[in-house]
Formats: C-alpha cells, structure tokens, sequence
C-alpha cells in the first residue's frame, strides 16, 4: 500500500510558515495518513502568522491543567500542521490560511455537559449532569470540511477502496480501544466515487439549482459541505489521516477547556455576526440554501482557533447518544472516554448549524441523527493524533 507523507508546517511569528527543522532545529515530523491522497505540494503553507503574542496560536490562552507535560523531553508539538488534501493557492477565512490548517488544543481537564436548573441556560436535562472530564492533547481542523476538500476525496476514492480502505481498525483513537473502523460496515460505503457523489447531492441527480446539497467545488470550492452520513464521515476523516472527533473532544475545544464557555467565541448572547443560524424572531429560513464560506464569522472563532463551531453545519462525532452516559462511568468521570456504537445506532452531532437556533449551539447542547440519515446540515470536522 502506498503511504503519502507531508511535512507538518509550523506557523511562526514573524515569518511564513517554513519547515520546522529550519526553526527549531530538530528533524521534521512525518505524519502518515492512510489516505490515498498525493500531498506533496501540501508541504509549506503560505498562511500568515496565526499566532498570539504569547506563542500560541491566536486566542489560545495556553494548554489547560492535565494537557501537555512541561518537563517532558520531547519537543512540544507545533500549533498548527496542514493535513493533506489542499493545494497551497487554497485558502479559507479571513486570514487566507490553508483550509486543511489543524490547529492544537492543548487537552486538559475541564467540566463537562451541563446540569438542568431554573438559573443555567441548559433547556433540558438531557445535556448533564455536568461533571469530570479530561482529555489528551489532540488537532481539530480549523475549519469544517469544504466541497473542494471533499472533491479530492471523490477523485481518490475509486483507488484507495481499491486498495483496500477503510481497512479494520483505521482511524482508531489512541486512547480509546476498539474505536476505528469496522469491516463490517465496508459495504455500507457508496461502491464508486459515482456514487459518493451521488450521496453527497442529496440523491439529486443530476443536481439542479433548486436543491440543498453544498457540493459544487467549481464554483462555490470554499463551502462547508453538507448531505453527508456518520459512515461517509468517518470515512473522510480516515482517509485524510484523522478521525472523528470524540463528543468530550469537541466539547473541550468548543468550551476552551476550563474557560468552560457557554458558546465556543465565550459567554456573549449569540448575534448574526457570530454564526449562521436561525436568529430569535427570525423565521425558519425558507425553501433555498443559506449556507457561507467556512471562516465567514471572524466574530464565532474559538478560544484555540476554530471556526464555525457554533451554527452553519452540525458535525458528527464518534460517539452515540446514551442518555445514560453522563450518569456514571466511564461517562462520569470521563478520562478520553468515548460511548461506541454501529451506524445504525443515533449517533452524536455537535454546534447547532444552519437550520437551528441559538440554544443549539451551546457547547453542552446534544443532539442526534441515524449514523446513515444524511441531512442539508449535517457536515464534517476531522480531528488528528499528535504525531509521535
């Protein structure tokens, strides 16, 4: 099986991104995802400086408590590395940055859901109790994942199922056994990059205007896509070298760990200039797609960096929704936990999107869908393993 390597690219202040070994004079890190994909001209990223005064990348207020050991030998991973898949002259968001840029979230322990009462904004008890959860450090992709993304998902697909993939046990989060991709549900996969696409326009085809799939990498490339089951999901990520995040992952980031934030930009009552959603007073949007570029909402960025965790699309996780999860343990505490479960189980989504209202983008709000149900809002978000 071929492996593609890519160079991970370090943002430094005052410079380009450039190889590390040129600033830090130690030897690159390889990363090796098990995509199919040709990243050698995703090696150096033309993104400006990212980062904050303090060294990390901007809004990121430093690892919280648990995160990274600070008398460890090894060399702190870099902030920000560039997942294959993008070509260099591909940006997104305000800063024009590679839209494959994964940022760090340092891990940490923090609070998480959120317990029901008359004075907490939980609506429901269904997000709590709130209670103890750590994480490892990790990457989380700054921005959702983009139709041109996906494109090059499409054009490799037909080689890398050939090749074997998802093979067992891809995609497995480090701590968490068990957790990778199951050959059982292999045949539960579009058999051709035909039919992918044909899965990600909504079963429209040919496509015409009037419809709501996001996939059109010509003309609207930077437009997070939609239509997308739990299974096509955790496909993508595997085959781009990551995974789907774990639901005490994503909270962590969207919370800025022990920030413990009730929407992922801080405390701050949501407006229009934060996210795309359904604003109060605001009727549900009607029969057309309205759907931004990913990085449109400067204003919604999250404490480590990321945008559009709040609204636009909802993303899909690893885990299940089990009521009972937050109960007891391994839900609670929780220490790089995950609750496992098979695309036909109601599998968990994150951030509120498009369609939905301010409540659902509280950073506890849990929500679900049939891991094969593909929505006009349910999209994408990778997360990646520190490389060893």
């Amino acid at each position: 099986m071929p492996q593609h390597r890519f160079l991970l690219t370090v943002l430094c202040a005052g410079c380009t991104a450039i190889a590390c070994e040129s600033v830090l004079g130690i030897e690159p890190i390889d990363f090796q995802p098990d995509a199919g994909v040709d990243a050698s001209t995703d090696a150096v990223s033309d993104a400006p400086d990212t980062q904050g005064a303090d060294g990390q990348p901007d809004g990121d207020s430093g690892p919280d408590d648990g995160g990274f050991d600070a008398d460890a030998d090894a060399a702190p991973p870099p902030p920000v590395i560039i997942a294959p898949g993008c070509a260099p002259e591909v940006t997104c968001g305000p800063d024009n940055v590679s839209c494959c840029e994964s940022r760090l979230v340092p891990g940490g322990d923090y609070s998480q859901g959120c317990t029901w009462s008359e004075t907490t904004p939980c609506i429901t008890d269904a997000y709590g109790p709130e209670h103890p959860s750590t994480v490892a450090p990790f990457y989380l992709d700054t921005f959702e994942v983009t139709g041109k993304r996906f494109e090059t998902f499409v054009e490799d697909y037909n080689l890398w199922r050939s090749n074997g993939h998802p093979a067992d046990g891809e995609a497995e989060h480090p701590e968490v056994p068990n957790s990778g991709w199951r050959t059982s549900w292999t045949d539960r996969l579009p058999e051709t990059s035909t039919h992918l696409e044909f899965h990600v326009y909504c079963d429209a085809y040919p496509p015409t205007s009037e419809d709501f799939y996001t996939y059109d990498p010509f003309n609207e490339p930077n437009r997070p896509i939609n239509c997308v089951s739990w299974l096509v999901a955790f496909a993508f990520c595997t085959w781009n070298g990551g995974r789907l995040p774990t639901e005490a992952e994503w909270e962590f980031a969207g919370a800025g760990g022990k920030d413990n934030r009730l929407y992922p930009w801080g405390d701050d009552e949501p407006t229009p200039a934060h996210a795309n959603y359904v604003a109060d007073g605001e009727p549900l949007p009607p029969k057309t797609l309205r759907v931004f570029d990913v990085g449109h909402f400067p204003l919604g960025k999250s404490k480590y960096g990321h945008y559009d965790m709040g609204g636009s699309m909802a993303e899909w996780l690893l885990d299940r929704d089990g009521r009972d999860w937050y109960k007891a343990p391994p839900g609670n505490p929780c220490d790089n936990c995950a609750n496992l479960g098979t695309p036909d189980d109601d599998l968990l989504q994150r951030g509120g999107n498009w369609r939905f209202t301010k409540y659902d983008m509280l950073n506890a709000k849990r929500f679900s869908n049939s891991g094969t149900v593909r929505s006009t809002y349910s999209g994408i978000r990778c997360a990646r393993d520190i490389p060893e």
